[in-house]
């Protein structure tokens, strides 16, 4: 499951998670971020190498300065030390795009932990749309991907190879985004500035 290598002779089974964080990025952009952090997977993992290039390239392509970036490891406390981490900077950046909900999540509670108002002072963006992410405070901003679907595709692919037979799976759904209460324009802190400007 994941990306086809050049150095496998298996099949594989993947999604275009790059959509997914184009998405947020553009999205944060159009609210008026200037300064978008990005909250990376573990190293060594697909996902995180998409995501991260992902990141990287939507900033340009928007015109944004390429924001600041700490890796972690797809866990909540993860997470939470690489949010206060971005919000630790000189600059800290108005909005952050977390590699998955887990860790969003862990920001959220992070940046809430600071005293910062979510998505006032903040906005959080996660990836895979969890079962709990509609129900965070604020509710979580986040790209979902079909899990069931990806697993049933991968399924099918295994027996076929298991069985000799050659099969391409059905297409799977596109990454959806989905905007939620955690994401809004950035507005003055409570020092009247806002930063990221």
């Amino acid at each position: 499951m994941g990306p086809a290598r050049a150095d496998s002779p298996l099949p594989s089974v993947s999604v275009d998670d790059a959509a997914g964080i184009r998405r947020a990025v553009n999205h944060l952009s159009a609210l008026g971020h200037r300064v978008i952090g990005h909250v990376s997977g573990g190293e060594g993992h697909v996902h995180t190498d998409t995501r991260r290039t992902a990141w990287r390239n939507a900033l340009i392509d928007a015109g944004l300065p390429e924001g600041p970036l700490v890796a972690a490891d797809f866990t909540g406390a993860g997470g939470s030390a690489a949010s206060h981490e971005l919000l630790d900077l000189p600059e800290p950046p108005t909005a952050i795009v977390h590699a998955n909900d887990l860790m969003a999540i862990a920001g959220i509670a992070a940046a809430v932990s600071r005293g910062l108002r979510v998505p006032d002072e903040l906005s959080v963006v996660g990836f895979d749309d969890v079962p709990l992410a509609p129900y965070t405070a604020p509710a979580l901003t986040t790209v979902r991907q079909s899990v069931p679907a990806w697993g049933r595709a991968a399924a099918q692919v295994l027996v076929a190879e298991v069985e000799g037979r050659s099969h391409t799976p059905d297409a799977l759904p596109a990454v959806e985004f989905i905007v939620r209460a955690g994401t809004a324009p950035p507005r003055p802190s409570r020092t009247g500035q806002v930063s990221g400007t």
